[in-house]
C-alpha cells in the first residue's frame, strides 16, 4: 500500500513538526525582570482591585503643594501606591514618607478634606475617597490592615512580571497593571494611553495589562497630570499582556491584525514588529508565544530599545 510505503517519512514530517510545535511552547530561560525598588514588598489592601500603580523611583520626589488635596506646602515622598476600584471615584492610596512626623501632619491637613479619609501609620500615608461601598471596604481593609502582597492575591498577573526585562534601557520608575474586562476601563476609555492601546489589547483576548514605566528619574512632579505626561516628562512605557488564544492561533492572525489597524510591519534585529507613530509619541509592538508586548516612547528609537530588551537583546 502507499501509505505503508510512505510511513518512515509521514512519521519523520510528523515528527519534526511535533518538535517545532513544542520548542516554540516551551518556556525560555528569562533574566530576572529589573522592577521598581520596593515592588516585589509592597503590600495592597484585601479588596476587589482592577488598577494597581507603584512608583518608586530609588531617589526622594517632590510633590507640589495642592496635588494632594488639602496638603497646601511640597512635600517630598519616598514611594506611593494607588488602588483603584470599578471607576475613578473608587480610589486610594499609600504614600511612603522618610518620617513619621510627616506622614501624620499630611494625615492631619488631608482628613480636614470632605469626602476623603487619611490615616498615618508609622511613615505611611493611608488616604482614600470615602463614598461608596468600596471606598468603606478599602478603609476598612486599611485600618485593620488587611494587605496581602500582589503576587498573593494575583498569581497569574504577577507571573507576567517576569516577562519584562532584565537589562532595559532606562530604570524602573513605576509598575502595576489594569484588569481589561472591568469597569474601570470604560471610566478610562477618554484618556490617550487607554483609548489607543486597550482596544488592541482586548482585542488579542487579554484580560490583564502589565506595565512598568521607565525614566532617569523625575526630581518634581507636575502639578497636573495631563494628555502626554509621558512625553513630557521623558519615560517610556512596556506593557505585557497574556493572551487568552493558543499562541499558534494567535500567530496566524496577529500580523494582519496589526497591519489592518494601521500599523507598519517591520524588523527591529531580527523582531517581527510593529510600528506606530503619532505627535511625541511612538509604538512598538510585538509578539513571544501567546504575549503581546507594547512599548510606548517619545521616540521610535526608545520603543524599539525596549522591546528588544524584553525579548533578551541588547538594543
Amino acid at each position: 500500500m502507499k501509505v505503508a510505503k510512505n510511513w518512515p517519512r509521514l512519521f519523520l514530517l510528523l515528527l519534526v513538526s511535533a518538535v517545532i510545535v513544542l520548542a516554540g511552547c516551551q518556556q525560555e530561560e528569562r533574566a530576572a525582570p529589573l522592577l521598581p525598588k520596593g515592588f516585589a514588598d509592597a503590600q495592597i489592601p484585601d479588596v476587589s482591585i482592577e488598577g494597581y500603580v507603584y512608583a518608586n523611583q530609588a531617589a526622594p520626589l517632590t510633590v507640589p503643594g495642592g496635588t494632594l488635596e488639602g496638603v497646601t506646602s511640597p512635600i517630598s515622598v519616598e514611594s506611593g501606591s494607588l488602588w483603584l476600584g470599578p471607576n475613578v471615584e473608587a480610589i486610594g492610596g499609600a504614600i511612603a514618607f522618610a518620617q513619621a512626623s510627616e506622614a501624620q501632619s499630611a494625615a492631619d491637613q488631608v482628613s480636614k478634606v470632605p469626602d476623603v479619609w487619611a490615616l498615618a501609620r508609622g511613615q505611611t500615608l493611608y488616604l482614600g475617597a470615602s463614598a461608596g461601598e468600596w471606598a468603606a471596604s478599602l478603609r476598612d481593609a486599611v485600618n485593620r490592615q488587611a494587605m496581602v502582597a500582589p503576587a498573593e492575591k494575583f498569581p497569574n498577573v504577577w507571573e507576567d512580571f517576569s516577562r519584562f526585562p532584565g537589562k532595559p534601557p532606562a530604570k524602573p520608575v513605576a509598575a502595576g497593571f489594569l484588569d481589561l474586562t472591568g469597569r474601570l476601563v470604560e471610566s478610562l476609555s477618554s484618556t490617550e494611553v487607554v483609548a489607543d492601546v486597550v482596544p488592541a489589547l482586548r482585542a488579542g483576548n487579554i484580560r490583564y495589562a502589565n506595565f512598568v514605566i521607565y525614566g532617569q528619574g523625575i526630581r518634581e512632579l507636575p502639578a497636573e497630570i495631563q494628555e502626554g505626561f509621558l512625553e513630557k516628562l521623558g519615560l517610556s512605557m512596556l506593557i505585557v499582556g497574556r493572551s487568552g488564544y493558543p499562541s499558534l492561533l494567535l500567530a496566524l492572525f496577529f500580523g494582519g491584525a496589526m497591519q489592518g489597524a494601521g500599523l507598519k510591519a517591520e524588523k527591529f534585529d531580527n523582531v517581527d514588529v510593529y510600528t506606530y507613530k503619532t505627535d511625541g509619541l511612538a509604538a512598538v509592538v510585538a509578539r513571544q508565544g501567546s504575549h503581546i508586548y507594547v512599548a510606548l516612547a517619545p521616540s521610535q528609537t526608545l520603543a524599539g530599545q525596549l522591546i528588544l530588551s524584553a525579548f533578551g537583546k541588547t538594543p
